[in-house]
């Protein structure tokens, strides 16, 4: 895929499959609903024991092995080079959670320079799937300069996002500290 047209169109169409795939298990979870408060089985407090987190993280497994999804992925993973960084980096901020983890994953795998500060940037995202998905991501990058962030990121308030974190930097670094206080220490003493 030498156009990066290619790449975009790809993009709308993983954009289109992953909507009608949302759509779909919404449906199939509000059929689901309905059988269950028609049979009197339904407990109002299972619902609000569902974060936003729980549900953004179930319909990215159901959407993630949904066919049209996966063979579109399978395109764009088969297209990775430069032509491709510009799509991916606008795709960071693409309103649909999967889409910006797929592009962290993708800027990742490509290693491209230029995409470096904006995935160190998604460690301050307000969602944490994606900081947990830029922490994994800087990981792979794979550029010791992610280590004064990924330290940072290991005061994060989602558990995720500190564990993806320090696995980055164990990967990074060689390292094998456990604990955020060790971390710290050695960043400061490290040159």
């Amino acid at each position: 895929m030498p156009d990066p047209r290619a790449v975009e169109a790809l993009l709308a169409g993983l954009r289109a499959k992953v909507l009608a795939a949302r759509e779909l298990i919404q449906a199939l979870l509000d059929k689901e609903l309905a059988e269950e408060k028609e049979a009197g089985t339904f407990r109002p407090e299972q619902l609000s024991a569902i974060t936003p987190e729980q549900k953004d993280l179930f319909f990215l497994m159901a959407v993630s092995d949904e066919p049209g999804v996966k063979t579109i992925t399978d395109a764009l993973e088969k297209g990775i080079g430069p032509h491709a960084v510009g799509p991916y980096l606008a795709s960071l901020d693409d309103t649909d959670l999967i889409l910006r983890l797929f592009a962290l994953s993708m800027l990742a795998r490509m290693k491209d320079p230029t995409s470096f500060e904006p995935v160190v940037a998604r460690l301050a995202s307000p969602d944490p799937l994606t900081r947990t998905a830029a922490a994994g991501a800087l990981g792979e990058f794979g550029d010791k300069r992610a280590v004064p962030a990924l330290v940072a990121a290991l005061d994060d308030a989602n558990l995720l996002v500190r564990e993806r974190a320090m696995e980055s930097l164990k990967a990074l670094t060689g390292q094998g500290f456990e604990t955020v206080e060790e971390w710290k220490t050695w960043a400061v003493k490290s040159p």
